[in-house]
């Protein structure tokens, strides 16, 4: 900003307004450009050059994630496919009321973090799983965990499913095929959604997929089918 003058005397103030809404395509990118507010909603472009608003985790584990799947507590298991999900973007980390998944191109994100067993905010409360330096192909497969039909073609071996590690800072806690070690060697299932299969707990992932696909919410992490007081969120940055 500053003062422009002319050679007639003339004078006028003058700044750059920079239109950061056609660059920035994740919460990541508005963290790094400066423009983050904390916690909230913010409008990103998707790769069809297509604006959407989404909910960005700009203060958990580094900040910058984009909520990119939400689970309510209130909806039933046994989702098919992607196309499955609504297209209204969850507004919140808090109890969301939508079944939703960002359906956009992924070659913008690197990292994924998936947080089971939520009923608080930031889900403070439940469990998380992370990958690091991902892919574009892991991330989408990830994404595709949470769709039994479409899981089955994508990764149809455990040890297809994308390694994670239950903490972000620390490799030693790896998981391959982010599944419980006893599991890794055996043909997937459709039984179940989500990227995590018991790495955090027993009956410890998303939601139900073929078996009991009426029970509503995501697991609860303690042996317990879910009984509608837990959410899934889905991240990526």
């Amino acid at each position: 900003m500053g003062t422009w003058y002319s050679n007639l005397g003339e004078q006028g103030d003058w700044k750059f307004s920079p239109q950061y809404q056609d660059s920035l395509n994740s919460c990541q990118s508005i963290l790094q450009a400066g423009f983050s507010t904390g916690d909230g909603q913010y409008t990103i472009q998707t790769d069809s050059n297509e604006s959407v608003t989404v909910y960005c985790d700009m203060t958990t584990d580094g900040g910058g994630w984009t909520l990119v799947g939400s689970f309510p507590k209130n909806h039933a298991g046994g989702i098919k496919s992607l196309t499955d999900y609504g297209s209204i973007p969850a507004t919140s980390d808090f109890n969301p009321s939508v079944l939703w998944m960002y359906q956009g191109g992924l070659s913008h994100f690197s990292d994924a973090r998936e947080q089971v067993a939520c009923s608080q905010s930031q889900c403070t409360d439940g469990k998380s799983v992370y990958g690091v330096n991902m892919s574009t192909v892991e991330l989408e497969n990830v994404r595709l965990s949470w769709a039994h039909e479409d899981k089955m073609i994508a990764v149809p071996q455990r040890t297809d499913i994308p390694t994670c590690r239950t903490s972000l800072n620390d490799a030693t806690t790896t998981f391959e095929g982010c599944t419980n070690p006893a599991y890794v060697n055996m043909v997937n299932t459709p039984t179940l959604l989500g990227w995590q299969n018991d790495v955090n707990g027993r009956y410890c992932w998303a939601a139900r997929g073929t078996y009991k696909p009426n029970s509503v919410g995501s697991s609860l992490c303690n042996s317990s089918e879910p009984n509608g007081t837990k959410s899934a969120l889905l991240w990526m940055r």
